[in-house]
């Protein structure tokens, strides 16, 4: 009897922390997925305005521009954007350690800390001239 208990304690040691990483892990992709919703919204936002002006908040982007506004992550901290130019910025808090285990790329910045790490994801507005040039030169060919 005691036997069984220490060898499904053993079992338990190893299977837990493996479904503690699995659960941050989906919650990361959630969350760089969710960001990167946000980023784009904005843009959006930003595009279809006349004189351009970026939304003062995540809740200006529903229903036009995004689904619904997640305005908290999946550990539910507030999304928070920020803008520069022709760059949007959103940014959250996460527990500390976990985008050290989950690299997103260049365009995401992570500031490590003691009670958390400060995550951000940075989009720019596409060049729109570039892309007319391509359609022009197309267009033409084609006729």
């Amino acid at each position: 009897m005691i036997s069984v208990l220490v060898i499904l304690g053993m079992l338990l040691s190893f299977v837990i922390p493996n479904s503690v990483d699995r659960i941050n892990r989906a919650k990361y992709e959630r969350m760089i997925n969710e960001m990167t919703s946000i980023a784009q919204a904005s843009i959006d936002f930003y595009n279809a305005q006349y004189p351009k002006a970026w939304p003062k908040d995540i809740s200006q982007l529903a229903p036009k521009f995004m689904c619904f506004a997640a305005i908290f992550s999946p550990w539910g901290e507030v999304y928070e954007l920020s803008f520069q130019n022709n760059l949007v910025v959103v940014s959250t808090k996460i527990p500390a350690g976990i985008a050290q285990n989950n690299p997103e790329g260049p365009m995401l910045n992570v500031v490590t800390g003691v009670d958390g790490d400060q995550i951000s994801l940075a989009q720019s507005i596409p060049n729109e001239g570039i892309g007319r040039v391509q359609y022009e030169k197309k267009y033409l060919y084609n006729q």
